[in-house]
């Protein structure tokens, strides 16, 4: 394959509850330009990470919610629960089953099967060389869907799996009492001393959005330095969280640069150092 046609496009979503309550428009427009740019980006597949609506008894909230991802219907995609959709702790599942449960999602072709209709699910995915496992768990996660998750990787043990629930850091998934994947990524990281420390020592690698170049994100910045400059990568988490200098515009690709500012001051290293050591480590993660 030559090289620009492996470049692809994965799209992640998460915690679009406040546009399906207030802000409508702003989640069609997300979605319709996924199905629109969908030849231009070599999209491949799309995530939603949960938290569709906010309120989970308010009918036109799911019915928004809906709307919007009608609009890649067609593209290869995958949804979970987040805690607004099944109301906290509660763990209440009829809306989010009634909406995208197993019956709205199987008709997919990438989708390959359901626990507890859609409470968990899973899809494969192919993209350039890589072969993708994409596993689902929703909000408030039960160690019968732990056990779920694991014989589905055991089913696939040459895919490269991305592990998608909206709750990383308050459910213990028993990565290190089982053992994590030979690759675990932290999308978006936002975690503590206290994860960094497990992290570094099980050689798991931490992905970085613009929130490390954010002012009060100290915690972030000292968790790459503590994690080591071959186990980081960087994302934009577009369309927002954008690294300064232009936090609050819509975020793209282009402000990686920013993003890569803000780690190279973290190592007192030239940024382009910084992006060949983030290129290399991607290309190590995902087999490009």
């Amino acid at each position: 394959m030559q090289e620009p046609e492996s470049r692809y496009t994965i799209a992640w979503m998460s915690d679009t509850q406040h546009y399906s309550n207030r802000f409508p428009d702003i989640f069609y427009a997300m979605t319709a330009y996924l199905r629109d740019a969908e030849k231009e980006l070599n999209l491949k597949y799309v995530a939603h990470t949960g938290d569709l609506i906010n309120n989970y008894g308010s009918e036109r909230q799911w019915e928004n919610a809906v709307r919007a991802m009608a609009s890649i219907a067609n593209i290869p995609a995958g949804v979970c629960a987040g805690n607004h959709d099944v109301k906290h702790d509660d763990a209440l599942y009829d809306n989010f089953s009634r909406y995208f449960g197993e019956k709205q999602s199987d008709y997919r072709e990438c989708y390959g099967g359901s626990f507890q209709d859609n409470r968990g699910h899973y899809d494969l995915i192919d993209a350039g060389s890589t072969r993708y496992l994409f596993i689902y768990m929703g909000y408030h996660v039960e160690q019968d869907g732990i056990e779920w998750i694991k014989s589905v990787l055991e089913q696939y043990p040459d895919r490269v799996a991305v592990l998608c629930t909206h709750a990383y850091f308050d459910t213990d998934l028993t990565l290190l009492a089982d053992g994590s994947p030979e690759r675990t990524v932290f999308h978006s990281y936002a975690g503590d001393a206290e994860m960094v420390a497990i992290a570094r020592d099980n050689g798991w690698y931490l992905s970085f959005s613009g929130t490390v170049s954010y002012k009060g994100n100290d915690g972030i910045r000292e968790s790459a330095r503590l994690v080591g400059l071959d186990h980081i990568m960087v994302e934009t988490d577009a369309p927002y969280l954008t690294p300064v200098p232009y936090r609050g515009r819509t975020n793209a690709p282009y402000m990686i640069p920013y993003t890569l500012t803000a780690l190279a001051d973290v190592f007192d290293l030239p940024v382009a150092e910084v992006a060949r050591a983030t290129r290399r480590t991607t290309r190590t993660v995902y087999g490009v």
